[in-house]
């Protein structure tokens, strides 16, 4: 009975729907193609070395880009701090919820 218990424990646990947590991207650039983002990416590596590259359609969108993003906040005020600061070397960065 132990084992039965437990085994429906995690097949419950895995089977639990998972909360999205609501971020804010800070993008630095953005293309209509890979071999655009990867050049964006290349020149703006060295100054933010935490960013990435996203396809916009993995957050839902309708439009096939890609972003490089220079940050990811959990909130608004911390997205606008790091927005400042992306925007000293990128003067059109800009959030995306």
């Amino acid at each position: 009975m132990t084992r039965i218990g437990c085994l429906l424990a995690v097949l419950l646990a895995v089977a639990a729907p998972v909360r999205a947590e609501p971020v804010w991207l800070v993008v630095a650039a953005s293309a209509r193609t890979p071999t655009e983002i990867v050049a964006a990416s290349k020149a703006l590596a060295g100054r933010e070395p935490e960013g990435l590259v996203m396809q916009n359609s993995d957050c839902g969108d309708a439009k096939r880009m890609y972003a490089w993003v220079a940050a990811i906040a959990t909130s608004a005020e911390a997205a606008q701090t790091r927005l400042e600061h992306v925007r000293q070397t990128v003067k059109d960065a800009y959030i995306k919820r």
